[in-house]
């Protein structure tokens, strides 16, 4: 699947400061609250965005490739300072050409917790959902076509089997392509002084 962002319309690209690039239930929303007290807000989180239909909509059309621009991209993020879960998390190689100022951090947890807890959560509900996709509303179809493009692109259906092995491959793809001083490897348990230092608030 073919996610390359065309780059010819950067409208704001400089808006960005911070993105978020762990997968979800590694401590996201979390992270999402805490970027806002710290003066990165407005921080931009899938689940909390007021315009749940549009974003998860154009979410999907750039997850399937349908439309790979960076104006549908950025349309999405315009006005916001940071940016966190996927599926951004996903899209690190696009973020990193796109906004070439921010700074990165990766949220991490125990793998096997972690696997424990997506397929109890939103793996489950999707799966549940996707059974009965003709009687949603266009709110909750929107997001189950992006989590389509989550689920059995991004992961490539094996979440379900290999969800450990799916997290602990993200993570080094992630710490492999980010250069080392653009990126804080983050536990959310941690407390927030390293988050506040690598951010230098």
């Amino acid at each position: 699947m073919d996610r390359t962002i065309s780059h010819q319309c950067r409208p704001n690209a400089a808006s960005i400061e911070v993105i978020g690039l762990g997968l979800g239930r590694t401590g996201t929303t979390s992270l999402w609250a805490a970027l806002d007290i710290l003066g990165f807000g407005p921080a931009y989180h899938p689940m909390q965005s007021p315009n749940q239909t549009e974003d998860w909509t154009a979410w999907a059309e750039i997850l399937e490739g349908k439309d790979t621009s960076f104006e549908a991209f950025d349309r999405i993020l315009r006005g916001y300072r940071s940016v966190v879960d996927s599926p951004v998390a996903t899209m690190y190689k696009e973020v990193y050409a796109a906004y070439p100022n921010a700074k990165f951090i990766l949220t991490v947890r125990d793998p096997v917790k972690w696997g424990e807890s997506i397929k109890e959560t939103t793996l489950k509900s999707y799966i549940l959902l996707s059974k009965h996709e003709s009687q949603l509303t266009p709110e909750v179809g929107a997001m189950i076509r992006w989590s389509r493009a989550y689920f059995d692109g991004y992961h490539n259906g094996r979440l379900a089997m290999h969800a450990k092995e799916e997290m602990e491959e993200h993570n080094e793809r992630v710490k492999a392509f980010i250069p080392t001083d653009r990126i804080l490897v983050y536990d959310i348990k941690e407390g927030w002084d390293r988050l506040a230092e690598f951010l230098g608030v």
